[in-house]
């Protein structure tokens, strides 16, 4: 109801020169009609939090039709684990690193380079628990990423139904406008009828030779539209002999 008021305030011409609607107006024409309309008493403060809402939804709205989505993309390289260059040792229980690929670390000087199994070493150890600790980091990043995206959904959800609230809100003030403006075709349809009514008396009162009786009667000889505006046409001549004519 606040919106419809506002609106027909406006369409009133009712604004100032910056195009604002001042204190005055909005306490007489709006939170007056308002008040007595609910059986409320909102004050001019409660108008202006209720606008500052109206303001912030049409940001929101705004925002919303210049981007197709909110949300963000995740590069696919930060869903990789970088476990490529190790292998898992059933007997020592451990990644080590595979042989296949380049050796990460020189072997010390004089230490022989035979292919048999060598005990787990905390050298060999360590790149798993570095490894553990990217994958653990990456799963954090990953759900916190998923927490922000479910938060950003909501707030997607919750614009939505209030921009359907505003759609429904600025369509009954369409209707309203609408319904206005047939009414005031129709006022004006009416008021130009009675002013060709008013016309054709002074027609008939500015013919010469005709008597008060005479000038009724020839009211009644004018019975349809199309007479009156053939009558209207006529000078005052052709009015005095047109009624001496259907009278006799």
């Amino acid at each position: 109801m606040l919106l419809q008021l506002m609106v027909d305030v406006a369409s009133h011409g009712l604004r100032d020169a910056n195009g604002m609607l001042s204190k005055a107006i909005v306490d007489s024409r709006i939170l007056l009609l308002l008040n007595e309309k609910l059986g409320c008493q909102k004050t001019h403060n409660n108008f202006m939090s209720r606008l500052k809402f109206f303001k912030r939804e049409y940001q929101k709205y705004s925002q919303l039709m210049r981007h197709s989505s909110g949300f963000g993309t995740f590069g696919v390289e930060e869903r990789h684990f970088a476990l490529d260059n190790f292998v898992y040792d059933d007997a020592n229980e451990a990644f080590v690193p595979n042989q296949n690929e380049q050796s990460h670390q020189p072997l010390p000087l004089g230490q022989s380079s035979s292919p048999l199994p060598f005990p787990a070493t905390s050298s060999e150890v360590h790149p798993v628990s570095t490894s553990q600790k990217k994958r653990t980091r990456t799963d954090n990043e990953w759900n916190g990423s998923s927490s922000e995206t479910n938060n950003k959904a909501g707030i997607m959800e919750k614009i939505s139904l209030s921009i359907d609230s505003i759609a429904t809100n600025f369509w009954g003030v369409h209707s309203l406008l609408e319904k206005r403006e047939k009414d005031r075709e129709k006022n004006e349809m009416e008021k130009r009828e009675k002013e060709r009514q008013n016309c054709i008396w002074d027609a008939i009162k500015e013919t010469p030779n005709l008597d008060k009786r005479t000038r009724y009667k020839a009211i009644a000889l004018l019975t349809n539209k199309t007479k009156k505006e053939e009558f209207l046409k006529m000078s005052h001549e052709e009015h005095s002999n047109w009624i001496t004519y259907n009278l006799e």
